[in-house]
């Protein structure tokens, strides 16, 4: 083996390492923004929640 095959081989090497690395960084953003997803919906719920418990409030104290 030569000196410029070695070179390259690591020059390889280190880009399958940098894209293994990206993979994993991209699946934990996407694990992440999946999870700010679902609170998102999760607190819109509850917002309209407490927005019905509001309405019906204020209906009762009308009457």
């Amino acid at each position: 083996m030569n000196q410029g095959t070695v070179n390259i081989d690591l020059v390889l090497e280190n880009m399958s390492n940098q894209i293994a690395n990206l993979s994993k960084e991209k699946a934990v953003v996407q694990a992440f923004s999946t999870q700010q997803a679902q609170e998102i919906e999760q607190l819109r719920a509850e917002i309209e929640q407490l927005k019905h418990f509001i309405e019906k409030n204020d209906e009762s104290k009308a009457d």
